[in-house]
């Protein structure tokens, strides 16, 4: 039927066959686990992708609440200097010195409530929690100051108060 050689041959080709077969499959079941190894690399990227983006969109979101936060902070701050600033000049614009000669314990009371409104301002410009002091101050009678009785020996005047206008 067939001659020496070509059985041979055909014996050859059935190996080659049969080997290329074999590394065929091989090459088969290395590209089915490289490719499970990289289905699997992906889904883990994406997950971590999804992660960085809600993560980013937190940050985004924090840092726009912080922004309206410092702008609030910003705006108080400004008003409070604004407020500073008239006190100040209301202060220059008063004599002090003669309104406490005038009434010197409703001057200490209005004192006392103007500064604790400020404090209770500052307190609210700047603490999470509201400290609210009471601006009520309960009265004193403050009882006059005692003056030094003048002797023959004491070349100085009693003191008083300077000429001007009392406003």
């Amino acid at each position: 039927m067939f001659s020496g050689i070509q059985t041979k041959i055909i014996l050859a080709l059935g190996v080659a066959i049969l080997i290329i077969g074999g590394l065929s499959g091989l090459y088969f079941w290395y590209s089915q686990d490289k490719i499970d190894i990289l289905q699997k690399n992906n889904a883990k990227l994406t997950t971590a992708v999804e992660l960085q983006e809600a993560t980013i969109n937190t940050i985004i979101k924090t840092v726009k609440n912080q922004n309206q936060q410092l702008l609030n902070l910003q705006n108080g701050i400004s008003a409070a200097e604004t407020r500073r600033r008239d006190l100040e000049m209301m202060i220059q614009q008063l004599d002090i010195q003669a309104m406490a000669r005038k009434d010197r314990n409703g001057l200490e009371l209005e004192i006392n409530k103007q500064t604790s409104n400020m404090f209770n301002e500052l307190t609210r410009l700047t603490s999470p929690n509201t400290i609210i002091v009471p601006t009520e101050t309960p009265t004193v009678a403050t009882p006059p100051i005692p003056r030094a009785p003048t002797s023959s020996s004491n070349n100085q005047p009693p003191p008083r108060p300077p000429a001007g206008k009392i406003k």
